[in-house]
């Protein structure tokens, strides 16, 4: 028995039908000869059963390293740059297979026309999965109050886990609205001089569209008809810069990553795990995650995962990652209609930076005019000709 404040207990004890005698020089035996006797030496093949009272040699499931900034990097990009692709498909690490991802479709954008048969494939893999995700979200329901049951059972103090789902998804709000309504308008009024709470306003339609069905794709052809109808940004531009955005601008989803991250952490009671190099490779993994985030609803409950299984490899996901996947539904529709409005105002920013600031009807009628005004003066006409072929 120990002295300390904690004291560790524990109890030895012989299998029948043996017993427990000491010797001299504090050694213990168990006998199992009846003729045994104190001068005989005990045999070294004694068996003791060790009863760990207190659970003080208890093996922990799991457990947290403290990680210099140095180590915590190149462990992430030993993550990021995977050394069996196949390794990391098995164990679904997405920030690997998407910079796997990354060449391997450029080096098919790059094949010749005839070999378009692996394009297609994967075009086809990819409705198939979407297919299947569309049948899972359909159940997530019923998996929702599976989970919610599961975490809420386990918690003592109903009042403060309420209170700590509130904050999460009252934080997630707040930022999501400073984003969009303070840094991205003095962003806007710095490049472009107008204002920017009226561009914003002209957005309303495919800002409420993005809330309904909670996806940057299916929102896409309303935001290009919105940009199109303010005549400030010609479509050439925009349906290319739209395209992107659509695809890898999630700054919602940059933003309430870090703060799920947290909250898991915080509402389990591990929040001492966290310190200022996690917080800066939460940071960094969440800006990464966005990126391949799919813009697709519920896309963000598997980047979470995956976000968690990064920064905290030895950590198992806590249970209170039901709460994120009960409250995703609400703050994805959020995180769509700040990922869409963000797109527009960068679209407005590079069309005045790179002088595509006309719409492609404006810019025919002020040929046309032009021209009929070339046709009455022959100066007029001789400049029309000298600049053919320039924008």
């Amino acid at each position: 028995k120990s002295t300390d404040a904690n004291p560790t207990e524990f109890a030895f004890g012989c299998e029948e039908p043996g017993y427990f005698l000491t010797h001299v020089g504090a050694t213990v035996s168990c006998v199992y000869d009846e003729n045994y006797n104190k001068t005989s030496t005990f045999s070294p093949s004694s068996v003791f059963i060790a009863n760990d009272i207190h659970g003080s040699f208890a093996k922990a499931s799991s457990g947290f390293a403290r990680r210099t900034l140095t180590q915590a990097l190149q462990g992430q990009l030993n993550a990021i740059v995977p050394s069996n692709i196949t390794q990391a498909f098995a164990d679904a690490t997405l920030l690997s297979i998407i910079m796997f991802s990354i060449p391997f479709g450029v080096a098919i954008s790059l094949l010749p026309r005839d070999l378009t048969v692996v394009s297609d494939f994967f075009r086809a893999i990819n409705m198939v999965f979407m297919t299947m995700i569309t049948w899972v979200i359909s159940s997530t329901p019923i998996a929702i109050i599976s989970l919610l049951a599961s975490s809420i059972s386990e918690q003592s103090d109903l009042k403060l886990l309420v209170s700590d789902v509130g904050l999460y998804v009252l934080c997630s709000l707040l930022s999501l609205f400073v984003h969009t309504y303070v840094f991205y308008p003095v962003l806007l009024r710095s490049f472009v001089k107008i204002n920017p709470y009226k561009w914003i306003m002209k957005m309303a339609r495919a800002q409420t569209f993005a809330f309904g069905c909670a996806s940057s794709m299916a929102t896409l052809p309303v935001v290009m008809e919105c940009i199109d109808e303010t005549r400030e940004v010609s479509q050439t531009l925009s349906r290319f810069v739209l395209s992107l955005g659509a695809t890898i601008g999630m700054d919602g989803a940059a933003l309430v990553y870090p703060i799920a991250i947290v909250f898991m952490a915080e509402a389990e009671g591990i929040g001492h795990i966290i310190g200022g190099i996690e917080y800066f490779l939460i940071g960094l993994v969440s800006t990464i995650g966005a990126v391949g985030s799919g813009p697709v609803p519920a896309a963000g409950i598997v980047m979470t995962m995956t976000i968690w299984a990064s920064v905290f490899p030895s950590v198992p996901l806590p249970s209170t990652f039901a709460f994120i996947v009960a409250t995703d539904w609400f703050l994805d529709r959020f995180q769509t209609a700040v990922n869409v409005t963000c797109d527009t105002i960068v679209c407005r920013i590079v069309a005045e930076q790179v002088g595509e600031t006309i719409n492609e009807g404006d810019r025919l009628s002020l040929v046309s005019g032009a021209g009929d005004l070339a046709s009455h003066n022959p100066k007029i006409k001789k400049a029309l000709e000298s600049s053919d072929g320039r924008d």
